[in-house]
């Protein structure tokens, strides 16, 4: 914490449970051990308030309720994923205003696709290529689970104001990610209660590839991508700047 003014814990669960695997034995055999979660949080909080970082523990994936109420107790920002951030079971996105005032939220992390990767499909058709869907009606399954959610996201992004009312509800009449695109759905998160943003530059830049995919261990070029442009070309890319005007708009705007 001595060296930065906010520090992100990975799999913030991990402080409460992990699952073990005896050596030798299989996953079967493995079961899951308790840790003492109340000692950490208040090691890390303490160390926290006298460091004056901000702790943003990622309380992603099936993760209790007791546990988030944990971490705000320690005041701990949640991290809130423009992806994952549904109605559930309904796969409606939730609006704005029901997101938490203490967390970061996002679009996307370095594990899930970017957004013109997203809307492209590009994340399904590499895993595909890697032999992640080797069953057609799995593959289906999750190119219609897609076309679903793109809709639902154009749905959310009209019903709030940041698409004009002209624009396609239909995905397929939207092929492509577009810079408007783009920061409409960084819009949408500018107006939530949450106190950070985390935007991602390979959305900026039209990047297709994450850098990390989750599940592969070979096939993948995971944690070894370089930007596809150069710094200089990042400087002088007029997205960037118009983004982060539009963004500061909107977040003194929604107060």
């Amino acid at each position: 914490m001595e060296y930065g003014g906010a520090l992100r814990i990975d799999h913030a669960l991990g402080m409460f449970r992990l699952f073990w695997i005896p050596r030798g034995m299989n996953a079967k055999e493995g079961a899951y051990v308790s840790y003492p979660s109340e000692d950490l949080l208040r090691i890390i909080a303490l160390e926290s308030v006298r460091n004056r970082t901000v702790i943003i523990a990622e309380d992603l994936g099936t993760i209790g309720e007791n546990v988030r109420e944990a971490l705000r107790r320690f005041r701990m920002f949640s991290y809130r994923l423009f992806y994952f951030e549904r109605n559930y079971p309904d796969p409606s996105f939730v609006l704005p205003g029901q997101y938490p005032d203490a967390a970061l939220c996002s679009v996307t992390t370095h594990d899930l696709p970017t957004l013109y990767g997203y809307w492209s499909g590009r994340d399904l058709h590499v895993r595909r290529g890697l032999g992640v869907y080797d069953d057609d009606d799995e593959w289906r399954q999750v190119v219609s689970e897609r076309e679903r959610d793109k809709c639902l996201i154009l749905s959310a992004l009209k019903s709030t104001g940041f698409l004009p009312g002209d624009w396609p509800a239909d995905a397929a009449m939207v092929p492509r990610m577009t810079p408007e695109l783009c920061s409409a759905i960084y819009r949408y998160l500018a107006s939530t209660p949450c106190k950070l943003l985390l935007v991602n530059l390979c959305d900026v830049i039209g990047a297709m590839d994450q850098q990390n995919l989750p599940g592969t261990n070979e096939g993948y070029p995971s944690w070894k991508r370089k930007m596809p442009v150069s710094l200089e070309e990042m400087m002088a890319d007029s997205r960037i700047s118009q983004l982060a005007a539009v963004l500061r708009e909107t977040i003194a705007g929604s107060g």
